[in-house]
């Protein structure tokens, strides 16, 4: 598997920080200095998902294991909590299942 990097300016290599490009999407680049893609980040006692592209998820739904969460406008997994997207109202359990209300 591939891994993608990025060096600033002074050709040093990000590692343990994020970094937005100029559409305003999010990324984040870890202790190998490789960037997050496809996995979770855990901080501030906040989850985080980074997506195929390596984009944090933000106002953006996300399925898998038959689940459904919702990653909200600070792209902070929704829990425990009501929200409505688009007309439907969902509850977000304590892991951030969601569940048509």
């Amino acid at each position: 598997m591939s891994k993608t990097y990025y060096f600033g300016n002074d050709g040093a290599r990000l590692t343990n920080q994020f970094r937005s490009d100029s559409q305003g999407k999010l990324y984040y680049y870890g202790e190998d200095g490789a960037r997050y893609t496809n996995q979770f980040y855990s901080n501030w006692g906040k989850v985080y998902y980074f997506g195929n592209d390596g984009a944090r998820l933000t106002n953006q739904f996300y399925s898998n294991w038959g689940n459904k969460y919702y990653f909200d406008n600070n792209g902070v997994l929704v829990t425990n909590k009501t929200i409505v997207i688009e007309g439907i109202k969902y509850i977000a359990d304590a892991k951030g299942i969601l569940r048509k209300v």
